[in-house]
């Protein structure tokens, strides 16, 4: 029967202050006394390969006294998107097509409602069930949009519980006790029919192999940024620029209309004033002639022709069209100040936008030389480029294989003596946590070689579990690692005991 590890807790705690032993001895005594039940069974599974090397004492402590640590936000985000990936992919093998979104979104939902009930206490008050549904939802359309429609899913979630193989075991009794268990993900086809072994995982880091740019790579890169920058500058400009003649080109036609505006002005004025300047010299001679007064009307021809001059000015100052059309509906001279003024402010206004539009000169040109040479850096870079990203992938696939090879052997050792059948590639699905969430993948062959270190890495586990099994302490073979990120849950229990202990 399993464990809370608070009931492990309090109970160290106290065995502690009973005996004045440390943490470690009494959870190697325990471990000791649970071999000695005639009921005693321990699963060793695919994780165990990973947990034993990287943290002995926390494999033992939850593989011998069924110590469950419970549930923290990772874990139950993690298991809602492999809840929801199972059930979209044996729906798919069974309907030949994926499920709506929605319906896997439903799947998430209750996965992180039940998941949540399991949550350690001190982490329900940091997280809320509906920010770990937002988070789990968002890793899992990542997935299931970019990866899901092109896989071919033959097996999905298998679970497996079989006997050691007895050559294994030196004590045949020990048989009985010790079992190969696990889950493993998928399994699916690819071309020429081969099986390929799939795990997936949801991390807040990428697998990196640590591969860096060169040199020569880095150097071109920043010699395109900066003319990519100067491009972008350009366009900047060419934009404004084209904004500018928008505004000038509006500002052009007020001047047209304005010009018509003064023109109609003008020429009406001009042929008002030309027909008063003729009635009044008419007047003039006849007042002459009858040897009466003409101050009053010289007066008014000396008026009436000097506007005539004004308007003529006018005309030839700003190039009326001097053979529009007008309708002699005004007895009136019609004012021209305000059109004139209003003439005068468009023209500097459309003056200072040709000055403006004079400071981009050579843009156009600019951008297409620019386009140019940023092709021709392109270029220069590209089989550097597709170098590094050869040599980054085979680096981050070693990095893959290296924390989840050993674990994926194992789950395809197991599926391949359950079924008979060959698994040829093993693979790895990172869901990466970031604001915009993608997905790693990596594929590798499984060979003989890794067939046979994973066997190795389970005989040792074995080994390890029987020597206990046969009496042998515990302290020897299941050794704490406190600089482990692996196992943080012990090395905390332990911390927590002893703080427990040292408050009394």
């Amino acid at each position: 029967m399993s464990k809370t590890i608070d009931e492990l807790t309090y109970e160290v705690a106290q065995l502690c202050k009973d005996t004045g032993e440390t943490p470690e001895r009494i959870i190697y005594n325990l471990i000791m006394e649970e071999t000695t039940k005639s009921n005693f069974k321990i699963n060793v599974r695919g994780s165990s390969l990973i947990n034993f090397s990287a943290n002995p004492l926390h494999f033992a402590i939850q593989q011998f006294l069924k110590v469950s640590y419970g549930a923290n936000q990772n874990t139950i985000v993690g298991n809602a998107v492999h809840d929801a990936a199972d059930y979209g992919y044996k729906y798919k093998m069974a309907m030949k097509k994926l499920p709506r979104l929605g319906k896997c979104v439903s799947v998430i939902y209750k996965s992180v409602k039940d998941g949540f009930q399991k949550i350690k206490p001190d982490l329900r008050e940091k997280y809320t069930q509906k920010e770990l549904l937002k988070e789990a939802i968002k890793l899992f359309k990542v997935y299931y949009s970019t990866i899901m429609p092109n896989r071919e899913v033959v097996e999905s979630e298998f679970n497996f519980i079989e006997e050691v193989p007895v050559e294994m075991v030196s004590n045949p009794i020990n048989l009985s006790k010790i079992k190969l268990s696990g889950t493993l993900d998928r399994i699916y086809r690819i071309e020429n029919g081969k099986l390929v072994l799939n795990d997936l995982k949801t991390s807040g880091k990428r697998i990196s192999g640590g591969v860096e740019y060169s040199e020569k790579l880095k150097s071109l890169t920043d010699e395109y940024k900066e003319i990519k920058e100067k491009l972008e500058k350009l366009v900047k400009e060419s934009n404004k620029l084209a904004s500018l003649k928008e505004k000038l080109a509006i500002k052009k036609g007020e001047y047209t209309e304005t010009i018509q505006e003064l023109s109609l002005k003008v020429v009406s004025n001009i042929n008002l004033l030309k027909g008063q300047l003729k009635e009044d010299e008419e007047k003039l001679t006849i007042a002459q002639n009858e040897n009466k007064s003409t101050a009053a009307i010289e007066k008014r021809i000396e008026k009436t022709t000097a506007q005539i001059t004004e308007n003529e000015a006018l005309s030839k100052t700003y190039n009326l069209d001097s053979k529009i059309e007008t309708l002699f509906l005004n007895e009136k001279v019609e004012a021209t100040t305000r059109s004139v003024t209003k003439l005068e402010k468009i023209i500097s206004e459309v003056l200072d936008f040709e000055k403006e539009i004079q400071t981009f000169s050579g843009v156009e040109k600019g951008i297409e030389q620019t386009t140019q040479e940023l092709d021709e850096k392109y270029l220069e870079i590209e089989p550097f480029k597709k170098e590094y990203e050869r040599e980054k992938h085979l680096a981050d696939t070693r990095a893959a294989k290296k924390q989840y090879g050993l674990q994926l052997a194992f789950y395809a050792i197991m599926y391949m003596v359950i079924h008979n059948v060959k698994i040829d590639k093993l693979s790895v699905e990172i869901i990466v946590k970031t604001n915009n969430p993608y997905v790693q993948h990596f594929e590798w062959d499984l060979d003989e070689k890794l067939i046979v270190k994973a066997s190795e890495r389970i005989q040792t586990v074995i080994k390890a579990v029987e020597a206990v099994l046969n009496g042998l302490d515990p302290i020897i073979l299941f050794p704490i690692n406190e600089l482990s990120y692996i196992g943080d849950d012990t090395n905390n229990l332990l911390d927590e005991i002893e703080a427990i202990v040292e408050s009394v």
